[in-house]
């Protein structure tokens, strides 16, 4: 049974494979005639939900161009498909804002805004599809390029695994949108990752961190690492790293120890399948007992070759840190730029943070984020964008949502053809403003960067709290390390935060200089703060997956952080 397994994983990883090659190049040819393949998207996106009430409304049937889409139909936020999505939701009525059948709502983390749902559609699937199957390919190279076998390849999957809730009249599920990727493709993930197909979907297991990196442990052979966002991928290792020894009982004992929270059905049906582990029991405790100049994910796992997840912007930190666990030669991919709203760009190029934009998924719009949208004739096109310019992304996804303000910055970094290379800059909504300036994720960033060039540190993460005291208005810079610093440099630290704002942001340079703003105090805090923080917002009902990098701490967060500091 196990060869015959081992035969179905490598032909559906090398069929996988080769699409995905397939795939890229298709990716890669659109967007070299992007603007043709762009306006198509746009018009196929609008022909079929036409007859929608919201197509009736905005005319859609008469739009035969991107100069009649924009002219006919305005911008749109969350609010303006909120009484569409309910009645969608509690009565089943079809064919409000999108012609497509819709399967999902997914829901939103919360993080930045109110809790919204998302529609998702059939439409939905091949761009998603064909994601997965770029991923795979991008192993097989990865494999091949350290010498490692691709047959039977598995790897750790770090992904939401809970159930969806049933809402309204026709019983619509509603969820988180890596839960229903993970319930779409359920059959196969056993096949390629260490998870147990018991626990997907399943709610009788509250402790399900334990079960991912206990399965995850056991299995010296993982090839790969994925997961959504590299700080979910970060808390797991700091799992490993604070429950090591229990870890390693279990595996060689062949149990789940009582102490975890799982229903009794789900353990007995977990149990019964595990079996005594002594040999990588030992094999574990030889690598956390000794010191090694080999790093430690590199030990855990020898034939670890390749790790896939968005790691850019505010999640760049965790990139840092898992990197830093690893040999050199291991190759990492920053995955999708995707949301709730839509899959809108694909890392094709490894070890890079850059996303080619999907034009035949999603219709793309511009607004210079130096200009008022209310005060442009039309946003610029895909083609009309500079590089190395910031621009307020606008999407038409084929979901129902119409010239939609996602609320998120982009940087132009370069072209295929006349389709953008872009990264991540910041949520327009993550902004902060202190005594009038305003300060993003970007100029955030570069004050960060000067602390770790300068004094070799890696920042685990951070956070910034606008202190407006009339007095002394500053930036409270609550920080985490890898390692602990002594007192005798923090504010040599500040300085270099403060030289790394002042070059990335005008505003708060010229703040700086006129001195309405302070220099700004760094605080760091114990070692394990943020992974706490995620954990109490996970058990407030927060997914894990969705969870956003906290830039930006408000009064309601300031005590926590405040009792955390060292």
């Amino acid at each position: 049974m196990k060869i015959l397994a081992s035969l179905y994983n490598s032909f559906l990883f090398h069929a996988g494979s080769l699409l995905g090659s397939i795939f890229r190049h298709d990716y890669i040819n659109k967007a070299r005639n992007g603007k043709k393949t762009s306006e198509k998207t746009l018009l196929k996106i609008i022909n079929s939900s036409k007859n929608t009430v919201y197509g009736k409304k905005y005319n859609f049937s008469d739009i035969h161009s991107i100069e009649d889409y924009q002219k006919n139909v305005p911008f749109s936020l969350y609010e303006d498909y909120k009484e569409y999505i309910e009645e969608t939701i509690n009565n089943g009525t079809k064919d409000l804002i999108t012609g497509h059948k819709i399967v999902y709502f997914a829901a939103t983390s919360g993080t930045t805004t109110a809790k919204k749902l998302i529609p998702q559609t059939t439409a939905a699937f091949p761009g998603y599809f064909k994601l997965i199957c770029i991923y795979l390919n991008d192993l097989v190279k990865a494999l091949r390029s350290r010498g490692v076998s691709a047959f039977n390849a598995r790897g750790f999957l770090e992904t939401e695994l809970s159930n969806s809730s049933k809402e309204g009249e026709d019983g619509v599920d509603t969820g988180v949108i890596s839960n229903f990727w993970a319930d779409v493709f359920k059959f196969f993930i056993p096949s390629f990752t260490q998870l147990p197909k018991e626990i997907i979907s399943n709610e009788e297991a509250n402790d399900k961190k334990y079960i991912k990196v206990r399965y995850g442990l056991q299995a010296p052979d993982l090839n790969y690492i994925g997961g959504i966002f590299t700080s979910s991928i970060a808390d797991s290792i700091h799992y490993i790293e604070d429950n090591y020894e229990l870890l390693i009982k279990d595996i060689e004992e062949g149990v789940i120890d009582p102490s975890i929270d799982i229903s009794k059905n789900l353990r007995n049906k977990l149990q019964a399948k595990l079996r005594p582990d002594p040999k990588r029991a030992a094999e574990l405790r030889e690598i956390f007992s000794t010191k090694s100049d080999t790093p430690l994910i590199s030990r855990i796992w020898k034939n670890m070759s390749y790790i896939c997840s968005v790691g850019s912007a505010d999640f760049e930190p965790f990139t840092k840190f898992i990197l830093s666990l690893c040999k050199k030669d291991v190759v990492f991919s920053y995955g999708a730029y995707a949301s709730s709203e839509a899959l809108m760009g694909c890392a094709v190029k490894t070890d890079d943070p850059s996303y080619l934009l999907l034009v035949d998924n999603v219709f793309f719009e511009f607004v210079p984020i130096d200009k008022d949208i209310s005060d442009l004739d039309r946003p610029l096109l895909i083609n009309e964008v500079e590089v190395g310019k910031l621009y307020e992304l606008i999407i038409t996804n084929r979901s129902g949502l119409y010239r939609y303000r996602i609320r998120d910055v982009v940087k132009i970094v370069g072209f295929e053809g006349d389709t953008p290379y872009i990264e991540f800059a910041y949520r327009a909504n993550f902004v902060t403003d202190l005594c009038g300036a305003h300060i993003n994720g970007e100029h955030l960033a570069a004050g960060i960067k000067a602390i770790e060039d300068k004094f070799g540190l890696i920042v685990l993460d951070f956070s910034i709290y606008a202190n407006k005291d009339l007095k002394n208005p500053h930036i409270d810079l609550y920080i985490e390390f890898n390692r602990e610093v002594g007192p005798n440099i923090i504010k040599k630290m500040e300085e270099a935060f403060d030289e790394g704002m002042k070059q990335s942001s005008l505003d708060y340079d010229n703040y700086r200089e006129v001195g309405y703003i302070k220099l700004a105090r760094l605080l760091p805090v114990r070692k394990g703060t943020y992974t706490k923080y995620r954990k109490m917002k996970i058990s407030q009902g927060s997914s894990g997956n969705q969870l956003k990098a906290l830039r930006v701490i408000n009064d309601e967060m300031l005590d926590y952080f405040k009792s955390s500091t060292i």
